[in-house]
């Protein structure tokens, strides 16, 4: 560490123990995936109301209805008594009116032949496919909002539209209180040092780990079923790459609408890694160099966080695996 002090933020991806075995909780307020060996559950709230939804999107054995016991005879119902239902694995359930599934084949044979049940067996599977679209895209929805961090930033203002003015006594305190305040689904840790004539910032931060990146992705296949399935190392990566560099411009945006004064902010990401003796050591990956005029001229929650820090002076060695190596920062200002 190259500062005395450091706040730590961020809470992360949850790991949840329980006798049922290990599940991992991505997402925060309002919307959460929980992934465990039942499947995946979507946990829905409206945050202040106390109203609270979970529903079962995938996996497990289970499917829309309950494989009840009961009688199937194709003698004891008309062959137009019937409702129908799709099991997570996109097969259609033929329904009795008791809401037992149906398993005479004669009858259901019946059924298949009918008009009603071609009709509506082609709008059940409509609205599943278009059901588990619309999961997939909440699901993914939420792991590109752990990654794209920068799409939280504030517009930096300029500075007429400051209406407060810190006072430079005051300027060391205001930040750490702005840097203790953060909320996000990653968690790291920042230490920060103010230039004497208080126009520049040194900030370090202690970064999330690749292997906490969500691994997982939600797919629809063929049939409509909704898949979660593991991404590859590359796309891991490009998730790590765009993570960090987009929780860089989210602390610059944040400390630059801090004073007008503060006019650089260099931003030195590192992170842990062991040395050839097999200790930790903090190893720095990436050195930014950001100015006050291009943050408040760009709409940061739109732009492409690897490509917005490489257009500024910078410090960075990345392969083409999109693997960080080790670099020297900036000296301290």
């Amino acid at each position: 560490m190259r500062f005395r002090k450091t706040v730590k933020l961020g809470k992360g991806i949850k790991l949840n123990l329980s006798k049922s075995g290990p599940s991992v909780t991505v997402g925060g307020k309002g919307l959460s995936f929980n992934i465990g060996k039942k499947g995946i559950f979507m946990n829905t709230s409206i945050p202040g109301t106390g109203l609270y939804d979970r529903k079962k999107i995938a996996g497990g054995s289970s499917s829309r209805t309950q494989n009840k016991p009961g009688r199937s005879s194709s003698t004891e119902k008309p062959v137009d008594e019937f409702s129908l239902a799709v099991s997570d694995e996109g097969d259609i359930i033929i329904v009795s009116p008791a809401g037992y599934p149906i398993t005479d084949e004669s009858m259901k044979r019946r059924i298949r032949a009918t008009e009603r049940y071609k009709s509506e067996k082609q709008a059940i599977l409509d609205a599943f496919r278009e059901d588990n679209s619309a999961k997939a895209d909440e699901f993914n929805r939420a792991i590109d909002e752990f990654i794209n961090i920068h799409t939280l930033s504030p517009r930096v203002k300029k500075a007429k539209d400051f209406t407060r003015e810190v006072k430079d006594s005051e300027l060391d305190e205001t930040i750490e209180e702005a840097l203790s305040g953060i909320e996000l689904p990653v968690e790291f840790a920042a230490g920060f040092q103010i230039s004497g004539d208080r126009s520049m910032i040194d900030v370090d931060l202690d970064l999330p780990e690749c292997e906490d990146m969500p691994f997982q992705k939600a797919v629809q296949a063929a049939n409509g079923c909704l898949k979660i399935t593991k991404k590859a190392q590359d796309e891991v990566r490009r998730d790590y790459r765009n993570c960090v560099f987009s929780l860089a411009v989210y602390i610059a945006a944040i400390i630059f609408n801090i004073s007008p004064v503060i006019q650089i902010i260099t931003v030195s990401g590192y992170t842990q890694r062991r040395n050839t003796k097999g200790d930790i050591k903090d190893v720095y990956i990436f050195a930014e160099r950001f100015d006050r005029t291009s943050f408040e001229d760009a709409d940061l929650k739109s732009v492409d966080p690897y490509e917005f820090c490489m257009s500024f002076e910078n410090r960075c060695n990345l392969t083409q695996t999109m693997s960080f190596r080790q670099i020297e920062p900036y000296d301290l200002q």
